[in-house]
Order: C-alpha cells, then sequence, then structure tokens
C-alpha cells in the first residue's frame, strides 16, 4: 500500500493519545470508545422529530374521477343472473377447419378470456367495495361510540369546583343542550295548515255567491240572447243622425270605471250623489253581510 497516493490510504479512526493512556480500573466501560470526548457528537442532543423538510413530488395531469360500478339499487351486478346476462356463452360452436380454423381458434380463446375476465372484474370489484364500506362502517360505529360516552361523561370534580355560579335553568341548558320538541313543532303546523284551509274554504264560498249573484244577468235561453241583441242594435226614431255613433253621450274610458265618481264631472255632465250613495251603501251591505249583493 505504499505505492497509493496520500489522499487513498485508508485513514484510521482518530483517537487521543490522553483518553487513550488512561486507566479507569473501577469501571465496566471500555477504553476506547467509537466516538472521542472532542467530538461535538460525543453528548446526545435530542433533534427535532422532523429535521429537513420533505418536499412533495409534483405530478402533473389530473386522474379522472373513478366510476361507480355499483350505485345504489344496483347491487344486483354481483349476482348470477347479471353476470350470466353480460358474459352469454355462444349457443353453438363451429367445427374448425380449413386455413381459417387456428386463427378462429384464438378468436374464441381470447372472447372466453374477456368474458372471465369481466366476471371475475365485477365480483372482486364488489367484494372489494363490500370491505370497504364494511371497514367505513367499523371506523364511524368507533367514533360515535367514543363521541356518545363524552358527551355522557359526568363533569369532572376540578371543573365543578371552579366554574363560576350559572343558575338552574340554564345549568340545566348547558349540560343537556337545546332539546327538540317534534310534537311542539307539529302543533304549530297543524294549526298552519288549518289557517290556510280555512282561508282557502272562504275565498272559494265567496266565490261561489259571487258568481250565483252575478248569473242573474246571464244569458242562458234564446229569448234573452234576441232581447239583448235587440236593445244593443235598435235605432232611435225621431233623430236626423240616428245612425251616427256620435249621436249619444261619450263612451267610458278606463279612467272612468276605475273612478266612476268623477268621470261625469271631468266631461262636464251632472253627477248624481243618489247613485253614489247607492253604491256606497251597496258596498257597506256586502261586507256586512259577507257576499254579494
Amino acid at each position: 500500500m505504499s505505492f497509493l497516493p496520500r489522499s487513498s490510504r485508508p485513514q484510521s479512526r482518530y483517537i487521543c493519545q490522553r483518553c487513550s493512556n488512561a486507566r479507569r480500573s473501577f469501571s465496566s466501560r471500555t477504553a476506547h470508545h467509537s466516538i472521542a470526548p472532542e467530538s461535538p457528537k460525543f453528548i446526545d442532543v435530542p433533534r427535532p422529530p422532523q429535521e429537513y423538510a420533505r418536499t412533495q413530488r409534483r405530478i402533473k395531469g389530473v386522474l379522472p374521477v373513478p366510476k361507480n360500478l355499483f350505485p345504489k339499487g344496483s347491487e344486483a351486478k354481483a349476482s348470477p343472473l347479471y353476470l350470466d346476462a353480460v358474459t352469454k356463452e355462444p349457443l353453438t360452436r363451429k367445427e374448425l377447419q380449413g386455413p381459417e380454423g387456428e386463427r378462429l381458434l384464438w378468436k374464441q380463446r381470447m372472447a372466453d378470456s374477456r368474458r372471465k375476465n369481466l366476471r371475475e372484474g365485477i365480483l372482486e370489484l364488489h367484494h372489494r367495495k363490500s370491505r370497504e364500506e364494511k371497514a367505513t362502517n367499523f371506523r364511524r360505529a368507533i367514533h360515535r361510540a367514543r363521541r356518545e360516552a363524552l358527551i355522557a361523561e359526568p363533569e369532572r370534580e376540578d371543573e365543578r369546583l371552579t366554574r363560576p355560579s350559572v343558575p338552574e335553568v340554564l345549568r340545566d341548558v348547558f349540560k343537556q343542550g337545546h332539546r327538540y320538541d317534534p310534537n311542539k313543532d307539529f302543533e304549530e303546523r297543524r294549526l298552519r295548515v288549518a289557517e290556510r284551509e280555512a282561508l282557502r274554504s272562504d275565498a272559494r264560498k265567496d266565490a261561489i255567491h259571487t258568481l250565483y249573484m252575478h248569473a242573474r244577468n246571464f244569458i242562458t235561453t234564446e229569448d234573452q240572447l234576441n232581447d239583448a241583441v235587440e236593445n244593443a242594435f235598435t235605432r232611435s226614431d225621431g233623430t236626423p243622425n240616428d245612425q251616427s255613433i256620435w249621436e249619444g253621450d261619450e263612451p267610458m274610458t278606463t279612467a272612468d270605471m276605475l273612478n266612476p265618481s268623477r268621470g261625469p264631472a271631468l266631461r262636464g255632465q251632472p253627477n248624481t250623489k243618489e247613485g253614489l250613495a247607492a253604491e256606497r251603501m251597496k258596498k257597506i251591505a256586502e261586507e256586512l253581510t259577507g257576499g254579494k249583493i
């Protein structure tokens, strides 16, 4: 090894001469240590659990969302009936002869392999789904039981002794929480439904009564129709312009129909107080009696 350069020669472990010459008779510890006292690693200093932050590897692309092969209501996919329907065997197998026999035989083997893989794949996926659901339900049951145990756990003695003074009513609320009363909400909903039904019934009765009162002017026979036509289209005798549409008064506008008390006054016609009073009395009577008059 003398022909090797100095840098290539194997380096021996450094041992302090002063430490190696020390004699410790009454000790079970050896004289030579793997780490010398001069080394900074001689004293074991605890290090944090995460000395170096691990960088996450960036994966390019986005994986598609896996398809749910067994949605709700489709548990029959793993049944023999469904598997027989999707992997039907051929009714007849042709005799493979001639130059194309080997190729057709290969195609039959491939078809059998696809049917087998589909059947086994569906069964394996259904088994894996069932196993994962059982594990998930088991974890949920554990968490639920742990939560219920914590909720039902009695108050600790130190908390009871150090808590501030709270009234008894609030203490029960804080301890038990808000309790949902389904009977109270059911009674409120029942009253609201009954009120709406009463309003609808009154509206229907009012509409039927109004229709009955308006039916007095309905034309139901042929004689009534002839009389209405004669009254509407009869000419006035003794007037020179009996065929003019402007012979009579000015027709009522929409504003006159909405406000009949101001319509005649705006057109310069006399406004009869008796007619207005009669209309008002009629409306008051309708409000008092609760029906159309």
